[in-house]
């Protein structure tokens, strides 16, 4: 048992082993120390009992294969927190069970695996022949030891493909955004961008490492003094967060207008800040289709004022009397038509 322990630890601590890896090395060891023909990971999902893996792999049983987990001795095994063992189930009470009567299998060692609090399955062992000697109470500590290490590495493999997930659902909603996130290191000076950023400048996507100096250099010189202004002010905590829009330069020499978010995410305990991050967002669209926007209404607001002038000025004149005296009923039409010129008057003022 001291060299199988020993063995467990070296499987457990060998670098260069992946998960898979990992398993099919402990259900042959398993297999090799309790002298089994098969070693089994178990998943167990309500009554479905899922091979998860086995060894060997070129056995009869397959990974991925799927029983009801009333035919299973493994259903048994689950009720209890300690292993369950026979060595010779056709003499004893075993043989009445279905696995038994399904599969032949005479010999039976397994316990189950729990991830966390929650029962993940079973680690379990068989044979289609008899054991000659009874499993001690040392095989069964082993096999509850190799349970512990199991249930610790499908925690931590649940753990790993969690980030990793999340890691992918960021990449997704930061690529459907558009949004280029940055992370500056105060101190060091050095800013990190999402690939969004160099792709946003017309190079190839890819992250990029620059300096603070490098990255305001890009910034339009009309543009430096109030995002430098706007940047200090979050840093010594004045404003909640940073918010500015202003115009970089792209590898082409073109301007492109950035709307740039950020917050100090970490102070020292003297309340400098250490680092600072947020999106940018490409609104350059934006920017072109408010110009056009400012552009029509500037044009319209002249092309109208220009004629409304004069009518409002020729209804004063006819009001006034200059082309002779206006009878009543006409000059009812003319105040009308004043009205409405002064009214079409305010509504060009506010656009």
């Amino acid at each position: 048992n001291e060299a199988a322990v020993r063995e467990l630890h070296r499987i457990s601590a060998a670098a260069g082993m992946g998960f898979d890896e990992r398993v099919q090395a402990l259900l042959e060891l398993g297999t090799r120390h309790f002298g089994m023909a098969v070693g089994i990971l178990s998943r167990v999902e309500g009554e479905v009992y899922h091979v998860e893996a086995v060894h060997p792999p070129a056995g009869g049983i397959a990974a991925g294969a799927q029983f009801p987990l009333g035919l299973t001795y493994c259903c048994e095994t689950l009720r209890s927190a300690q292993p369950l063992g026979f060595e010779h189930a056709g003499a004893s009470p075993w043989q009445t069970h279905p696995c038994y009567r399904e599969f032949r299998l005479e010999t039976y060692l397994g316990a189950r695996v729990l991830v966390g609090e929650r029962v993940y399955g079973t680690l379990n062992f068989s044979a289609s022949v008899p054991r000659r000697e009874l499993f001690t109470a040392a095989d069964r500590d082993f096999l509850l030891l190799m349970t512990q290490w199991m249930g610790a590495a499908l925690e931590q493999r649940e753990r790993e493909c969690e980030i990793r997930e999340g890691q992918e659902r960021l990449q997704l909603a930061r690529e459907g955004s558009g949004l280029a996130l940055w992370d500056w290191n105060v101190a060091s000076g050095e800013v990190y961008l999402s690939e969004q950023w160099s792709a946003f400048l017309g190079d190839e996507p890819k992250p990029v490492r620059t300096t603070f100096t490098a990255l305001a250099e890009l910034v339009h010189p009309e543009d430096r003094a109030g995002q430098a202004a706007r940047i200090r002010a979050a840093l010594k905590g004045e404003v909640p967060a940073y918010r500015a829009e202003h115009r970089v330069r792209t590898g082409s020499g073109d301007w492109k207008w950035v709307q740039s978010h950020g917050k100090v995410v970490e102070r020292d305990t003297a309340g400098r800040a250490l680092r600072m991050s947020g999106p940018n967002a490409d609104i350059t669209e934006r920017k072109r289709a408010e110009r056009l926007k400012n552009e029509f209404v500037s044009t319209v607001s002249h092309e109208l004022r220009t004629p409304l002038t004069s009518i409002r000025g020729s209804l004063g004149l006819v009001a006034g009397g200059v082309a002779g005296p206006v009878p009543e009923a006409v000059r009812e039409l003319l105040d009308i038509a004043s009205k409405n010129s002064e009214r079409l008057t305010n509504l060009i003022n506010d656009i």
